[in-house]
């Protein structure tokens, strides 16, 4: 039977620290959904055992709007309409429904950025 390390140092390809004492010694500690349905890893450092949360990541270009798909499910939607083809036609390409592309699309031009649409249907 092979032992396991217990050592993560050389599985870290994220290079992740401990954000209290800088170690790179820690265990994962379980994970959780956000609200909108994003996975957060918990993590506890061996060294100094406290806990912390899964580094940031990079924001996206739609992080704030609060959209379930896949961000390039989105933007694709957003690119066909802006080459002209109509609303019908995106529906059926990206099996979104047009109410749902067209609510999309409004919530980003919302100036506020609140989810409200700012136009009537």
């Amino acid at each position: 039977m092979k032992k396991r390390s217990r050592d993560n140092r050389k599985l870290n390809a994220k290079a992740i620290k401990c954000p209290h004492c800088g170690s790179d010694l820690f265990r994962r500690n379980g994970s959780y959904k956000t609200t909108r349905r994003k996975r957060v890893s918990r993590f506890t450092c061996r060294k100094c055992e406290k806990p912390w949360e899964d580094p940031a990541k990079l924001a996206g270009l739609l992080d704030g709007f609060g959209f379930y798909d896949a961000e390039a499910s989105v933007l694709q939607s957003f690119a066909l309409l802006a080459e002209g083809l109509p609303l019908d036609q995106v529906e059926g390409l990206v099996h979104r429904k047009s109410e749902t592309i067209r609510a999309r699309l409004l919530r980003c031009f919302d100036e506020e950025g609140s989810g409200t649409k700012s136009m009537s249907a």
